[in-house]
């Protein structure tokens, strides 16, 4: 599986997903973490030549190692690369998600009728078209149950229950810094 996905997409990936995991461990407030700690930039610059380096060592390991297999193992080990990679092949998988058949087939999908000659062909929906519309009526129901059925909260009372919690804590400020206050503000505030 390792060599079916290229060594800079995984290099990528895994940085990515390190820079998303600082970001969101790390509380810098408003800002990036990156632009708030500038050791950070450094830690991340050294996480991302390690990845480069354990790619560069671990594609040497296997290159040595097949250098050191005999001629029949050197094809048993490349007929088992090239059944997995027949396995994962993008095309297949693009190919059979996507519902189309080759050019040759294609006879047989034409319907008796065509128009100007163009030639109606009976294909099916795509697999991810159906699923996607599957998934699309499961959360329809769904939405329809919580909000309609069982009560759930509506937009009103959503925006009832945040101008509650607003007018809490203008009453908590005004409390904790009357002297900051005007007669103009306590009149926006209301």
């Amino acid at each position: 599986m390792r060599n079916l996905i290229p060594a800079w997409l995984r290099v990528t990936a895994i940085f990515l997903v390190i820079i998303g995991l600082t970001e969101y461990f790390i509380d810098s407030g408003k800002n990036l973490a990156i632009i708030e700690n500038p050791i950070l930039q450094v830690v991340l610059l050294v996480a991302l030549l390690f990845l480069i380096s354990a790619e560069v060592i671990v594609s040497a390991i296997e290159n040595t190692m097949f250098k050191t297999l005999s001629e029949e193992a050197k094809e048993n080990y490349m007929r088992a690369e090239q059944a997995k990679a027949e396995k994962y092949n993008l095309k297949k998988i693009m190919r059979k998600w996507s519902g189309t058949r080759p050019l040759s087939e294609e006879r047989d999908l034409e319907l008796d009728h065509n128009y100007d000659g163009i030639k109606e062909l009976d294909n099916t929906l795509p697999p991810w078209w159906l699923y996607s519309f599957y998934a699309t009526i499961i959360f329809a129901g769904a939405y329809m149950a919580w909000y309609h059925v069982f009560d759930g909260i509506t937009q009103e009372q959503e925006y009832q229950m945040e101008m509650a919690e607003a007018n809490i804590q203008i009453e908590e400020y005004k409390k904790t810094a009357p002297d900051l206050i005007d007669a103009n503000t306590v009149e926006l505030l209301t």
